[in-house]
């Protein structure tokens, strides 16, 4: 199926609809794909640069506000992972998912989006691990950011 107005450019190949499985097709969950483990960078330089000319000064009162409030929710997270209270998992990784992004810690908003989204579907046999590992990563970027506003 092309979209129309494919014709008026002729470089760009021709887009399909192609049908998306929903969360729940076969009765269960779907598997929510697992980040790899950390490659790139702690922090985006680009994220950081594009923040630091908006904000100017204000961009290291960001970073400390951050750097006092992630080490919450990772306790948080810990604490919920340790009991199994899978529901209780949502709400700190999606702050940190957020939060870590704006502030270009991509690694890490893409573990806490995981965990996110596990604990979303009840997916998460592992929670105490992935928690562990997010707790690594926020280390990693907690050092780049304190280098950065040093």
């Amino acid at each position: 199926l092309a979209l129309e107005g494919a014709e008026r450019f002729p470089s760009r190949p021709a887009v399909t609809a192609v049908p998306t499985p929903s969360a729940t097709t076969s009765g269960t969950a779907r598997a929510v794909p697992r980040p790899s483990t950390p490659q790139g960078p702690a922090i985006n330089p680009e994220i950081v640069q594009d923040l630091r000319e908006i904000m100017g000064a204000e961009f290291s009162s960001l970073v400390n506000v951050f750097l006092e409030d992630a080490p919450r929710s990772l306790a948080r997270l810990a604490a919920s992972a340790a009991t199994s209270d899978i529901d209780a998992l949502v709400a700190p990784a999606h702050s940190l998912k957020s939060t870590s992004a704006n502030l270009g810690a991509m690694e890490l908003s893409a573990m806490a989006k995981h965990i996110e989204h596990s604990a979303r579907q009840h997916n998460l046999p592992d929670a105490v691990q992935r928690v562990t590992e997010l707790a690594n990563e926020f280390k990693r970027a907690e050092s780049a950011l304190r280098a950065m506003v040093g």
